[in-house]
């Protein structure tokens, strides 16, 4: 699991392959600092709606290689519409539906 008690200025934060099958809501709260987050190469299966809005400084967020992740198109906004930072969101072509 994503470590709850990061300092809350840490800007970036790299999982790669740590096995995280979820990422819980209340996960990146109060990580507002955070601009890179790398979750590549997990066994993540879901994400819940506005997971990642507590870090709404994101700039980076890379889910790629998570191959039981499945994110259909029309939801795109429902996950990442709150990142208004956002300028890298990285997907494996298999995971979009």
């Amino acid at each position: 699991e994503m470590h709850l008690l990061l300092p809350q200025t840490i800007t970036e934060l790299n999982y790669q392959g740590n096995q995280i099958e979820e990422i819980k809501p209340y996960s990146l709260i109060g990580k507002t600092a955070l601009k890179k987050l790398n979750l590549m190469k997990n066994n993540l299966i879901r994400i819940h709606n506005e997971t990642f809005c507590a870090a709404m400084n994101l700039e980076e967020l890379d889910l790629s290689e998570n191959p039981s992740l499945r994110i259909a198109m029309s939801n795109l906004n429902d996950f990442f519409g709150c990142l208004k930072k956002l300028k890298h969101l990285i997907l494996s072509r298999e995971q979009l539906m």
